[in-house]
């Protein structure tokens, strides 16, 4: 007979089930501490750690994870189980710091007025606020051949030469192939009774035009009912007073004309 078998057969079923109780004891107190574990885990069932975990060989080359995946000292930062990702910081790529972004399905919007000092590459980029450049741009696929804008065109140092979205043109001088430089054009009408034009005499009536001034280059537009009343006729025109323009009708032939009627005149003034 066994020493063990003599010890239960003196000590009794008390002492048998106090021994029990201490040996289960003692095996909670060794799972509860730190255990490690030197071979595979294969377990088809579900692995709760309550503490930390040290993973010794953690792949360095997939994490899989199908739900909210937090990171960070206090696992603030997380992936959803969207895709979503969630930074409470700052994201930092390629040197470029990214410190008030918003995500969304396709798209980064940028929030306040952001900052980029590197380079902005991707098939389109697409802006619903205003773009603010303060150096010079390449535009790697610019056209050479065309420009597109549906609204208000600005051009110049200061902006100041426009063109509309109806094709207005506003400049502070145009020139046309290399000549001399035009500053301004203006243009005006007036209705102008000229009346019978004596033999070898002139008539003349007026047309206001701010801004004409004196020694401006003229064309008088002569509308036909003025111009077919005799073959004989010559008109010319100049700015006689600030912001007014004579325009001088004559008969250069020894028989008058009959009386001409009122007719729109125009008056066209380039400044140099």
């Amino acid at each position: 007979m066994s020493k063990d078998t003599k010890f239960f057969r003196k000590s009794g079923p008390i002492s048998v089930i106090l021994s029990v109780v201490l040996s289960v004891l003692f095996g909670v107190t060794m799972v509860q501490a730190a255990t490690t574990i030197g071979t595979n885990i294969s377990t088809d069932g579900t692995v709760s750690v309550t503490g930390l975990s040290t993973l010794g060989n953690a792949s360095s080359t997939a994490l899989s994870v199908f739900n909210n995946a937090y990171f960070g000292a206090t696992a603030t930062s997380s992936f959803s189980s969207t895709g979503a990702l969630t930074l409470t910081n700052a994201l930092t790529y390629g040197g470029v710091t990214l410190s008030s972004a918003v995500t969304g399905t396709g798209n980064m919007v940028l929030s306040a007025s952001p900052t980029l000092t590197g380079t902005i590459a991707g098939a389109s980029q697409t802006l619903s606020g205003t773009l603010s450049v303060t150096g010079l741009t390449s535009l790697g696929q610019a056209s050479t051949t065309m420009f597109s804008n549906t609204g208000t065109a600005y051009f110049g140092g200061t902006a100041t030469t426009t063109i509309s979205s109806t094709g207005a043109v506003a400049a502070q001088s145009i020139t046309i192939g290399g000549g001399t430089s035009i500053l301004k054009h203006l243009s005006g009408t007036n209705s102008i009774t000229f009346g019978t034009v004596a033999a070898n005499t002139c008539n003349t009536g007026t047309i206001t035009l701010t801004g004409a001034a004196d020694g401006d280059s003229i064309y008088i537009g002569m509308p036909n009912a003025v111009a077919s009343a005799s073959s004989t006729l010559v008109w010319s025109g100049w700015v006689s007073a600030a912001g007014t323009v004579t325009v001088r009708l004559c008969q250069t032939a020894a028989q008058g004309t009959s009386p001409i009627a009122a007719a729109t005149v125009r008056a066209d003034v380039w400044q140099h």
